[in-house]
């Protein structure tokens, strides 16, 4: 033979001969152990199935405990494909009737889930009221959701435990209403605050309007009802005291000014204005931190007015002394006029 393990001598057709064969021959052998491996290896994972399904628990005492392995033999056997014929066919049953009970456990828990979100709810419908609605009022939506959520299956829910909900959920929505109600009316009211604007824009020119204003939002808050002004923002009802404490102020400013205003013009000043001139000038002086809320021009008035009544003074005096008689004419009935 040579270095092949051929024969030698059998001339070039035999010996390709001879090496196909040994190369189908080998294919062969190779697929046969194959075959033998898969089987061997199909009745390992029949036999870890069937055993995974022998060690779970009888129907009647399975827990949703056993989720995990019940999901786990049920995979085995999936992957079994056409080969789970080859378990036994109590293996096949019980299997089946374990999935199905397991179903039946996971559905009872979602009920009684539900069951237990109602019994966590600490008050009855007629116990929910506007003081206590915002405490209870997340747990009551969030019983109700999980409620809505097993659809046809909120049939098992207890009827009573039900009926609990459904008061509470109708009574819930009723309050909720009126909160919202009543949340519109103060936000309505912080509104009006703010319309007001800040005490410093309070003006002489606006202070009438102002005036109504704030003593309209006075009125306003003073008929909310408890639940209402409980919701006010307390930030508005501060605002509000600013500017109702302004106006007494501002009111001076507005008195100066039309003290000053009802002053005649400079040229039309008499010394009969002087009394009213000075008054004038004792209530613009009286504001003290708040003169600049009168204008320029008003201003300006009273003290062209002031400085007329010392020209009107000395025009007085001069026609006086211009009206006695000469030096060398006065006589004791002149004393009076001198």
């Amino acid at each position: 033979t040579d270095e092949h393990g051929l024969i030698q001598d059998l001339g070039m057709d035999n010996t390709s001969k001879i090496r196909k064969d040994a190369s189908i021959a080998k294919a062969e052998a190779e697929r046969d152990i194959a075959i033998a491996q898969a089987a061997a290896d199909n009745a390992a994972a029949i036999g870890e199935a069937g055993t995974a399904i022998d060690s779970l628990p009888e129907t009647d005492a399975l827990a949703l405990t056993d989720k995990a392995a019940l999901t786990a033999a049920a995979g085995k056997v999936d992957a079994l494909g056409a080969s789970r014929v080859f378990l036994k066919n109590a293996q096949l049953v019980k299997l089946a009737a374990l999935e199905s009970r397991m179903a039946e456990l996971e559905i009872q828990k979602q009920v009684d889930d539900v069951q237990a979100l109602i019994d966590a709810i600490p008050v009855t419908a007629d116990e929910l009221t506007a003081e206590n609605y915002a405490t209870y009022k997340q747990v009551i939506v969030d019983a109700q959701t999980a409620y809505s959520a097993l659809g046809d299956l909120a049939a098992r829910v207890d009827e009573a435990k039900a009926a609990k909900l459904a008061a509470l959920s109708q009574k819930l929505s009723d309050l909720d209403a009126a909160y919202q109600a009543n949340k519109q009316a103060a936000e309505a009211f912080d509104a009006t605050v703010t319309a007001l604007g800040k005490p410093e824009d309070i003006t002489v020119a606006n202070y009438t309007a102002k005036k109504a204003a704030a003593e309209a939002a006075r009125a306003a808050y003073s008929a909310l009802t408890p639940e209402v002004s409980a919701l006010v923002n307390p930030l508005s009802l501060t605002a509000l005291k600013a500017v109702e404490d302004r106006l007494p102020a501002v009111k001076k400013a507005v008195d100066a000014d039309a003290a000053i205003k009802a002053l005649p013009a400079a040229d039309a000043v008499t010394l009969q204005n002087e009394e009213a001139i000075q008054a004038a000038r004792a209530a613009y002086d009286a504001l003290e931190a708040d003169k600049s809320l009168i204008a320029a021009e008003t201003l300006q008035r009273l003290t062209d007015a002031e400085a007329r009544i010392p020209q009107l003074k000395a025009d007085a005096a001069a026609a006086l002394i211009g009206a006695l008689p000469a030096p060398g004419a006065i006589t004791l009935q002149d004393e009076a006029a001198v």
